[in-house]
């Protein structure tokens, strides 16, 4: 009976043993399986700095080339807070990048014009012809009644001395520009450019020509006659495919019974009316604006297809579209999926900007672009970069990224030209160097 006692106890003490090893076999797979769920990381981190510059209100970080070394500089605008009708012209101030220390440093360089009253957006472009990008800087001014404008400013870049302020005497009245896009309009040679102006219906869109004797404007009354004054961004692209940049127009909001966004046809350097069916319709975003467009060839038909980045009404969600350029007539909807968790970035949000990009080296264009609150702190706390794959043409998907989601207070992302390295800027005063790893 003893030896049937202690046979019994040994065997309940195996028995516990295999429950022990069960779960921890359990453990361990359950484990295992957590780490192969998690998404993985494709961006590094190379450098992070502190920002060298002295502005401490940051509103963008453009990038730009201004010693024309091949690789990309930053100019970095500030902002009048609060907003005035009265803001004054506030200094840019520019970073240099070192591909030998993979760093920035400030220019010692001073151009005293390049300041303006509520920055909104920039062209790179060689406007003289001499091989090297300019600059043009569109401002609207104060963002408050009664709107009194600002001044938008050409920079030529000679190389030698850097950016050389050049008037052109049209923009020396304040304008209320919310946007700016250029394209060679007359097919003359040069690139020219629009102005989306805004706000007030005595100053309608300007569109400025680049010619032999210098810049002029084309005072065409198609733009006087039906107002397009209340359009938010704008983008050329050959539509019809005549060889003559077609205007795309992307409206403020639908609050104030706007239109739906609009391609105006150019023929031969003369605006007409929107193509039959090119009014592009928001569908499930029926009174929003759309805040940028962009062009870009997604699905490789070597066609310019739109990139757009939407807002509602006071900015305070913001979304992405992309229209294929497929027919003269008619553009279709890309299919783009995100899952981004709207309720965790702030209670105002939207997309400023992007850039397009191979990520993936797959020869199709990926999209990359900050996910921008509106409001103060902690709400900066929780802006984020938004990474879309392109999915060979068919669609893009969110790329998640956990290095990506320990950034904080991220306002701008872009390319360094000739390198692998991503420079990040965010309000806590830093710049990360990413690379991105397959």
């Amino acid at each position: 009976m003893v030896a049937y006692t202690v046979q019994l106890l040994i065997l309940q003490e195996k028995m516990k043993m295999l429950n022990i090893n069960k779960i921890y076999f359990i453990l361990l797979i359950s484990l295992l399986g957590c780490i192969k769920n998690q998404p993985k990381s494709f961006f590094f981190n190379i450098t992070t700095q502190q920002n060298p510059s002295s502005i401490k209100n940051f509103y963008e970080a453009i990038p730009y080339d201004i010693t024309s070394d091949g690789y990309t500089d930053f100019v970095l605008f500030q902002l009048q807070m609060p907003p005035s009708a009265n803001a004054p012209e506030l200094p840019a101030e520019i970073l240099l990048y070192n591909p030998r220390s993979k760093s920035f440093t400030l220019s010692t360089k001073i151009f005293p014009s390049l300041q303006t009253a509520h920055f909104r957006h920039w062209i790179d472009e060689d406007f003289n012809g001499d091989g090297y990008d300019d600059l043009f800087i569109s401002a609207h001014g104060g963002d408050a009644p009664p709107y009194p404008g600002g001044r938008s400013k050409l920079f030529i870049n000679d190389k030698q001395s850097g950016l050389k302020y050049t008037p052109i005497s049209d923009l020396n009245t304040k304008l209320y520009t919310y946007h700016s896009c250029a394209a060679d309009i007359d097919q003359n040679g040069k690139v020219d450019l629009f102005l989306n102006n805004n706000q007030k219906p005595e100053s309608p869109p300007l569109i400025l020509l680049n010619t032999i004797s210098g810049w002029k404007i084309d005072d065409q009354l198609f733009f006087k006659k039906n107002s397009y004054n209340k359009f938010f961004s704008c983008s050329f692209l050959d539509v019809n495919k005549d060889g003559f940049p077609d205007l795309f127009l992307g409206r403020h909001d639908g609050t104030e019974g706007m239109k739906d966004d609009i391609i105006l046809v150019n023929n031969h350097g003369k605006f007409s009316h929107p193509l039959e069916v090119g009014t592009y319709q928001h569908n499930s975003f029926p009174s929003w604006g759309t805040t940028e467009s962009i062009v870009a060839d997604f699905n490789n038909d070597k066609k310019r297809d739109l990139l757009l980045l939407l807002h509602n009404p006071g900015f305070s969600k913001g979304a992405i579209k992309i229209m294929l350029n497929q027919h003269p007539k008619k553009m279709q909807e890309m299919k783009v999926e995100t899952s981004i968790p709207w309720n965790d970035i702030g209670d105002s949000f939207f997309i400023p900007w992007a850039e397009t990009i191979d990520l993936n080296q797959d020869s199709f264009l990926d999209i990359i672009a900050p996910i921008r609150t509106t409001g103060a702190p902690p709400y900066l706390l929780k802006t984020k970069l938004l990474i879309l794959i392109n999915q060979q043409g068919k669609g893009f998907k969110q790329l998640d990224d956990p290095f990506l989601d320990q950034l904080d207070t991220v306002f701008s992302a872009w390319k360094i030209k000739n390198t692998s390295y991503f420079a990040v800027f965010t309000y806590s005063g830093k710049i990360h160097l990413l690379e991105w790893k397959r």
